[in-house]
């Protein structure tokens, strides 16, 4: 079997063409191996014959930096690049790629949804999308099977070709998605459901592209594809469309089969609101949501008015819409709407600069990843730990609160999330959420511990309130320092924290303060006395105030009791 000439032409217009240089034949190819320690295998001669030299970019650069550690971004900063064939491999002394029992490296590429226009937009998360920046290795096996790793999705390998040449022409044929600007809108089903949309569309099935990993069929404006490109999940169909109207469509022809689906589109646009404003759920809808959490209620449905087709998809909870998505007939953008955010819900229970600081920061809660007393107490039993009181007020008001910052990444809170994620209790200590660097557990007394993994466990917050407070104003992870909203800041080399809030007449902040650390608040000054494990990042006392005058009056004492002390004056972040 030979790579199609389509397949050759489409790989070419993104600088992708199989060179001689970068071809080894059989002797050549036996002796890099030798000289790599590797075992020799047909399959990777056959390999080698049959994708060798493929390489190259649609930007004017070396196609193997990316093997010293390239990145990804979106499709218009034209990232695409690509190197096959374990000749061209081991040339260049890229072993990045170690053999495994049975599999023999045979190329590194670009994450293969990208080639579909996926990446870095493959699903959203709070209210970012999720990038995929790392590389994916290529594999063959005896039998001329052709899986891949790709690090985002997980160190396992993926079976996703049934050859090394129908590896090729899928990547030619996802590529062609993008070219043909059909990425842009897509509608995403599961269980597959490729041959009953093709037969009800008029789709025409493209044999050569076809395997037991992946089938594709093709029309004018719509190409539809069993297998999600990434081979991460086998198991979905995707519809790339160019219209609204075509995807709706597809809808109708899901109507009735035992499909849950979702739309989506890489241009969105997401508004946060409060749970008290959302709607009820619509009466009816023609397919259910529920793709990638079985366990979400809702519907997708079709709108139809003068101005065209709309596609509309919701997630309801307890009588209420949780979520919204989209898609109108103009089909430029889909409009996300969430009704989670957590602000108004920790009202009474945390003080009102604490909500004030959620609501400012966005931050949201699902209910429906929140569990009741009853689950918990059954993710406990096998662990021999019970529900504390603490533990359960903690999954009760903070159970499904996420986070987001830069980049995409995401905070998740709840002890019932974390276990049912695979993170365990351990010596009696409950997971309760994650930070960059490591994990937070409570104890059975309520407190909240940090583990790195590196320096020995230690307390954090002494409850989960005083967690809470202090998580509101950024104060999320053990390296992270908290932002207080002041204008002016100063630096003290000791801490007189206390002694100077008593002359100051300045009153202790409970809801912030414990063991670990301590505030004092007044309208006008927080004197900070900072915890022992942010000793490496921050000075001992930090005072915060909008007003410079205020800072003086604190600094003026402290010169005139502790002379010794260094003070450094800057600028605080709101």
């Amino acid at each position: 079997m030979e790579i199609s000439r389509f397949a050759i032409e489409t790989l070419a217009s993104r600088g992708i063409t199989r060179s001689e240089a970068h071809r080894a034949g059989r002797d050549r190819l036996e002796k890099l191996l030798r000289l790599h320690g590797f075992s020799d295998h047909e399959a990777l001669f056959a390999a080698e014959a049959a994708i060798g030299g493929f390489a190259g970019s649609d930007r004017a650069r070396d196609p193997l930096e990316l093997a010293i550690g390239g990145s990804f971004g979106p499709p218009s900063s034209d990232w695409w690049e690509i190197l096959l064939g374990p000749g061209a491999l081991l040339e260049r002394n890229i072993t990045r790629v170690l053999v495994r029992d049975g599999f023999w490296p045979i190329g590194i590429s670009a994450p293969f949804a990208a080639f579909a226009g996926l990446d870095p937009y493959l699903h959203i998360s709070h209210d970012r999308a999720e990038r995929s920046r790392r590389m994916v290795d290529v594999l063959v096996a005896e039998d001329g099977t052709v899986s891949v790793r790709d690090f985002s999705i997980g160190n396992a390998l993926v079976p996703y070709a049934t050859s090394p040449v129908i590896l090729v022409e899928k990547l030619a044929r996802f590529l062609d998605i993008a070219q043909r600007g059909l990425h842009h809108l897509r509608l995403e089903a599961r269980p597959r459901a490729g041959a009953r949309l093709a037969e009800a569309l008029g789709a025409r099935p493209v044999a050569v592209a076809s395997d037991a990993y992946h089938t594709v069929w093709d029309a004018e404006d719509f190409v539809i594809l069993d297998g999600h490109p990434s081979g991460a999940a086998p198991d979905r169909t995707l519809v790339f469309a160019r219209s609204v109207e075509r995807l709706a469509r597809a809808v109708e022809a899901l109507a009735g089969s035992p499909a849950v689906a979702a739309i989506a589109c890489d241009e969105i646009t997401v508004a946060l609101r409060d749970p008290g404003e959302a709607p009820a759920p619509a009466s009816r809808g023609l397919v259910p949501v529920g793709l990638d959490r079985p366990e979400e209620r809702g519907a997708l449905r079709i709108e139809r008015t003068a101005s065209g087709v709309s596609l509309v998809q919701e997630r309801d909870f307890g009588g209420r819409v949780l979520e919204r998505r989209e898609l109108p007939p103009v089909g430029d953008r889909l409009a996300h709407t969430r009704w989670m955010l957590a602000a108004e819900g920790f009202r009474g229970v945390l003080t009102d600069r604490a909500v004030n600081a959620l609501r400012a920061r966005g931050v949201l809660r699902d209910p429906q990843r929140a569990a009741s007393r009853a689950r918990l107490e059954e993710l406990l039993a096998p662990h021999g730990v019970a529900a504390s009181e603490p533990l359960f007020a903690f999954e009760q008001h903070a159970g499904g609160l996420c986070v987001s910052r830069d980049h995409g990444e995401h905070t998740w809170l709840g002890p019932a999330l974390e276990i049912e994620g695979g993170v365990l209790p351990r010596n009696g200590l409950v997971p309760i959420g994650a930070f960059s660097r490591g994990l937070y557990f409570m104890a059975a007394d309520g407190a909240i511990l940090a583990d790195d993994g590196v320096v020995e466990r230690f307390v954090f917050a002494d409850s989960w309130r005083i967690f809470l407070e202090r998580f509101a104003l950024g104060h999320e992870a053990p390296d992270v320092i908290p932002e207080w909203p002041a204008r002016h800041r100063a630096s003290l080399s000791e801490d007189v924290g206390e002694a100077l809030a008593r002359a100051l007449g300045v009153p202790r902040a409970p809801e912030l303060s414990d063991q670990t650390q301590s505030f004092w608040t007044s309208d006008d000054l927080v004197i900070w006395s900072t915890p022992a494990y942010l000793e490496f990042c921050v000075s001992p006392c930090i005072l915060y105030a909008d007003e410079p005058a205020v800072i003086e009056q604190a600094l003026a004492w402290i010169q005139a009791n502790h002379p010794e002390l260094s003070i450094e004056r800057s600028e605080a972040t709101r």
